[in-house]
């Protein structure tokens, strides 16, 4: 009878995952197992090595056994109470965190009594559990196509669903108009802020009121720059059929931002969200007081200056802002604070943080549904060529204001110097609030014009539709760029996590 030794040397757990790398040799000695002083196991079978193995894995480790018919062989990273089949029998395996022991006992499959038994004491349960980066199970490789699309689907969930709501206002707008009718676009402003207020936390708020000239440039970036430079431009844009889709587009410029869409992406982001909240209530209420003023100066002409001076409605304005802003905001700090510094219900918001943000997501996306279900017809009223290079136009004066204020927060260094990473947030807080409009309070300001001087009705509806595709462009626009943000924050935690360690 020929029989088969074999050793194995144990690698420390603490510089790379457990491995058993087995020699054998052919010689005719009794089933043996020892350990010896210098980490090298070694033993022998008196029966002829078989070929067969087998294969596990887990979510931390994986294990490979080959076996023989006394003796089995153990190489790879040991997951925790794994049990393994050969064509020779049965392997147990068990590995306790108590005393970080290691048994594995083969059962014959045939006649006999048990061949062999190993135990070891060794640092094999630290190794595997911290080897879950070199495991087989976790490599991108294996990933099946539906981890891929699901991993997908949760990076890129704002941009999708813009898509498939800007698809499904075009093609079945009926379904839409009759939420918009029911309020679905206010009742979604207030639980984008119910939410910002939720998630809002004081920290930031400190910061926010700290950081005065990120706060300063924002307000005048938003209410005097954007009017001042872009307006003009808009209105001596070439290639449109009408006058009304430029004018559309001067009007844009002249709003304040976004409600609600730049305080949900700077939330995604990662960025300031109290300075972005604070920034959204300041340039909406002065907003109202700028716009008549940059209207009549670059938009005159295409609506009548004293309309578009006296027809604005400043107290239904305010009233708005207050009920779809302030109020649903101070409801969500109210929730979060109301029980003290450590409490369950933060614990519980914090707990669900990531919901709590699709749920805002959510609400975004049915703001720009339901205006494009509104507005379908307006779509058909331009030609095909007119309609692109609105889009177009609306999509460079975005990215205009976009590169300018990322530009303008690098050179005032906006945020300080002292802390980069809070610093970094200030300014992609800034960066997306200056840099988008407000669609409700330009429907508003249009609605006003044509109530004060009805020549101007048919222009005013016309400027609807560039409102709206720029209002869905930048979203669009913001959310792939807040998509790419958070990957790179993701790969340089990636990176730095083996420096720091």
């Amino acid at each position: 009878m020929v029989s088969s030794s074999y050793s194995a040397r144990l690698t420390p757990a603490r510089l790379t995952p457990a491995r058993v790398s087995v020699t054998r040799s052919w010689g005719r000695r009794p089933c043996q197992a020892r350990r010896g002083g210098n980490g090298v196991l070694s033993g022998s079978s008196s029966q002829p090595l078989l070929s067969s193995s087998s294969s596990s894995s887990s979510s931390s480790s994986s294990i490979s056994v080959s076996g023989v018919q006394r003796c089995s062989v153990i190489t790879g990273q040991v997951p925790f109470g794994a049990n393994h089949t050969t064509r020779s029998g049965r392997v147990r395996t068990t590995c306790t965190k108590s005393n970080h022991s290691l048994q594995d006992r083969r059962i014959r499959g045939g006649g006999g009594r048990a061949g062999c038994r190993r135990k070891f004491k060794d640092s094999i349960c630290a190794a595997s559990s911290s080897s879950s980066s070199s495991s087989p199970s976790s490599s991108p490789s294996n990933t099946t196509l539906a981890e891929r699309l699901r991993s997908f689907v949760n990076a890129q969930f704002l941009p999708i669903g813009l898509v498939v709501g800007l698809i499904t206002g075009l093609v079945y707008p009926p379904l839409g108009a009759a939420a918009a009718k029911l309020g679905v676009p206010k009742m979604a402003t207030c639980g984008i802020f119910l939410v910002s207020g939720l998630l809002l936390r004081l920290d930031d708020v400190k910061r926010a009121a700290s950081a005065r000239g990120a706060f300063l440039y924002a307000v005048f970036s938003t209410l005097v720059i954007s009017p001042a430079l872009f307006a003009p431009l808009a209105m001596q844009l070439p290639g449109l059929d009408s006058a009304g889709l430029r004018a559309g587009l001067a009007v844009f410029c002249c709003v304040p931002t976004t409600l609600s869409s730049c305080v949900a992406l700077a939330n995604a982001a990662g960025a300031n969200s109290a300075l972005a909240l604070a920034l959204v209530v300041t340039t909406n209420t002065l907003g109202v007081a700028t716009m008549p003023f940059w209207i009549a100066t670059h938009l005159g002409g295409a609506f009548g200056a004293e309309a578009t001076a006296a027809g604005l409605p400043y107290v239904s304005i305010l009233k708005s802002l207050a009920l779809t802003v302030l109020v649903p905001l101070g409801v969500g700090v109210a929730i979060r604070e109301s029980g003290g510094e450590d409490s369950a219900i933060k614990r519980l918001i914090e707990k669900f943080r990531k919901p709590l943000g699709l749920l805002s997501h959510c609400f975004l996306i049915s703001v720009p549904w339901t205006a494009v279900s509104t507005n379908s017809s307006l779509f058909y009223t331009v030609s095909f060529v007119s309609l692109v290079l609105t889009a177009a136009y609306a999509a460079a004066l975005h990215l205009g204001m976009f590169q300018l204020n990322s530009i303008a927060s690098q050179v005032l260094r906006l945020g300080g110097t002292s802390d980069a990473v809070e610093a970094a947030r200030i300014r992609r807080a800034v960066v997306l609030v200056t840099s988008q409009k407000t669609l409700p309070v330009s429907v508003a300001v249009l609605g006003a014009i044509s109530t004060a001087n009805p020549s101007a009705a048919a222009t005013c509806a016309l400027c609807v539709l560039p409102c709206v595709l720029w209002h869905l462009l930048q979203i669009v626009i913001d959310s792939v760029i807040v998509s790419r943000w958070v990957s790179e924050d993701k790969a340089r935690q990636v990176s730095a996590a083996p420096a720091s360690s």
